[in-house]
C-alpha cells in the first residue's frame, strides 16, 4: 500500500470517527432540548391523570390536584411580545 493509500484510509477513518461523534452529541443535546421543552406538558398529564380517578360525576368534587402557575400558561415572556 502506498502513502497516498495509507494516508487516505487514515483521513476517512478520522473523519467517520468525528462524525460519529458530531451525531452522538447532537442527538443528546436534541434529546435535553426536547425533555426540557416538554416538562410543563408532562406536570400537566400527570395532574390530569390524577383528575381523572376523582368522582366527578357525583356532585361538586375539591380538586385536590392543580397544576402549577407557570405550567398553566407556559408562554414564554418573549411570545407575549406586543409585535404591533
Amino acid at each position: 500500500m502506498s502513502n497516498v493509500d495509507s494516508t487516505l484510509i487514515r483521513m476517512l477513518v478520522s473523519f467517520a470517527l468525528v462524525t460519529v461523534i458530531a451525531l452522538a452529541a447532537a442527538t443528546t443535546a436534541g434529546v435535553v432540548i426536547i425533555r426540557r421543552a416538554l416538562a410543563p406538558l408532562n406536570r400537566v398529564a400527570q395532574a390530569a391523570g390524577e383528575v381523572v380517578d376523582l368522582p366527578l360525576d357525583r356532585g361538586e368534587v375539591a380538586l385536590p390536584v392543580r397544576v402549577p402557575e407557570p405550567d398553566a400558561n407556559p408562554t414564554p415572556r418573549w411570545a407575549s411580545w406586543d409585535w404591533r
